[in-house]
């Protein structure tokens, strides 16, 4: 929904729907809502019927510097294991 207003964002604003305090913050909210539903993802997925697959994960989310380095793009094992930012407590810097 919330990419629906942001995408939109001009109309809202021109008819006085959003103000422009709450524009500003439409990124902030739109990370939070990303970061609560993480954890319900893979109960989304089942509900689906979507089938557990082992690279449903793309490298990105893995060790993408050894990924790309390597000259096989389809060797997805060579991005190593799922990056899990709660085990390490440091969140990777945005690019």
């Amino acid at each position: 929904m919330l990419e629906l207003v942001k995408r939109n964002l001009s109309w809202y604003q021109i008819n006085g729907v959003v103000s422009e305090s709450a524009a500003l913050k439409l990124d902030d909210e739109m990370d939070a809502c990303v970061k609560s539903y993480v954890p319900y993802m893979n109960t989304a997925l089942s509900a689906l019927g979507i089938m557990e697959k082992a690279n449903r994960v793309g490298p990105i989310a893995r060790d993408y510097v050894a990924f790309n380095s390597q000259p096989d793009a389809e060797n997805f094992d060579s991005a190593g294991e799922l990056f899990d930012f709660r085990k390490t407590g440091i969140v990777r810097p945005r690019l």
